[in-house]
């Protein structure tokens, strides 16, 4: 049966090459612990002779995937251990809060609803120090963001900041007294067994360049990014931050989604993940007016939603800047992992606006090949 359904996911996404909204991607769909498709399209570049992607071999920049898989990931584990209270405010932690962010807290902060802005271009005096073999210190960082005015009271409404996630990530290295990668590869990379998820530096040492895909062209020092992160603020501190900076094969984070659901349903045990910990992670916050947010993750929006029509309510799920995506129907057990390299050669308003409409099309898509049993 997948021989007559699959050509249609086939020629939807050949079109999407064809147009140049990205030169190659990765599939990676499972249901009921089992993996049921992995599938991958196009080459590294639009380049003819460059590799061919592969969905379990080809390393992507996961961009926001970060967010919940390495940061909300390593923020469970603290909690689980007691050694952080999401509901404390931040000036618990932190030596410098300003008074106007005293009442934020680090739930505030998952849950995109602190009053920070959504981005700011704080490259342009931090690379200079990353260029000198330096990262700029956690102080530095801390008081750079935190300078910010709020553009909204804190717990009022919800905005989606990286500034938030920034500081999450110093949040977690002032409460471990590690780095941020150190503490997320030892606490829930390798429980998780997620031998496909790393740095960036990481996965040009151990699969070399010829097995990550290209991410386009800096602006800010214009040249080619390989094998590096894209997002210039995690650049400049030092390839790793909060926000941004694993990367990842599509197959890589199937797994380690799919341990963590297997967790939510009790059918796995992973050290540092108690099951009462996803479950509270994965429901939505309902204190923030309007908000989908849960605790990191990200669920469907009532209209719009980039997981399309077919995922029920009781889903979560994040993109990434890059091309990236996944969605986990908790209700269904279904993962989608979708990975693409939509900056390639460089980002455009129309090549985001394209993948708006792509995403949800391709897991309508995938939903349907699920419920018609054409992939079992």
């Amino acid at each position: 049966k997948s021989r007559k359904l699959l050509p249609v996911l086939d020629s939807m996404v050949n079109g999407a090459i064809r147009t140049g909204l990205f030169p190659g991607c990765a599939l990676a769909v499972a249901k009921d612990s089992r993996t049921l498709l992995t599938r991958a399209w196009g080459r590294l570049t639009f380049a003819p002779w460059t590799p061919a992607v592969s969905s379990d071999d080809t390393f992507f920049d996961l961009a926001s995937l970060n967010k919940p898989i390495a940061t909300t990931c390593a923020i469970m584990t603290l909690a689980a251990q007691k050694n952080l209270d999401i509901s404390a405010p931040i000036a618990d932690i932190l030596a410098y809060v300003p008074d106007d962010k005293g009442s934020i807290t680090i739930k505030h902060l998952m849950t995109h609803s602190s009053g920070l802005p959504a981005h700011r271009p704080f490259y342009q005096k931090w690379l200079e120090t990353t260029k000198q073999g330096k990262r700029p210190s956690r102080q530095e960082i801390v008081s750079t963001v935190l300078d910010e005015p709020l553009e909204y009271l804190p717990g009022s409404q919800s905005l989606y900041s990286d500034l938030g996630f920034i500081l999450l990530g110093c949040i977690i290295e002032e409460v471990t007294g590690q780095g941020l990668y150190q503490y997320v590869r030892r606490s829930v990379l390798e429980p998780m067994e997620a031998v496909n998820i790393m740095s960036a530096s990481d996965a040009v040492e151990r699969k070399g360049f010829e097995k990550i895909a290209h991410s386009g062209t800096c602006p800010f020092e214009r040249r080619l990014i390989h094998g590096e992160v894209n997002d210039l603020n995690a650049r400049s501190l030092g390839g790793f931050a909060g926000h941004a900076g694993l990367f990842g094969t599509a197959q890589g984070v199937l797994s380690m989604l799919s341990a963590l659901l297997e967790i939510y349903h009790e059918r796995r045990e992973v050290r540092n993940f108690p099951v009462e910990i996803l479950r509270r992670f994965w429901t939505r916050d309902t204190s923030v007016p309007q908000s989908t947010w849960a605790l990191g993750f990200d669920t469907p929006s009532p209209q719009g939603s980039s997981a399309g029509q077919f995922f029920s309510e009781k889903s979560v799920g994040h993109l990434g800047f890059t091309g990236t995506s996944f969605w986990i129907d908790i209700e269904k057990d279904i993962i989608v992992v979708f990975l693409s390299n939509r900056i390639f050669p460089m980002a455009t308003a129309q090549g985001m606006k394209a993948m708006r409409t792509f995403r949800p099309r391709l897991h309508d898509q995938v939903m349907e090949l699920i419920d018609q049993e054409f992939i079992t």
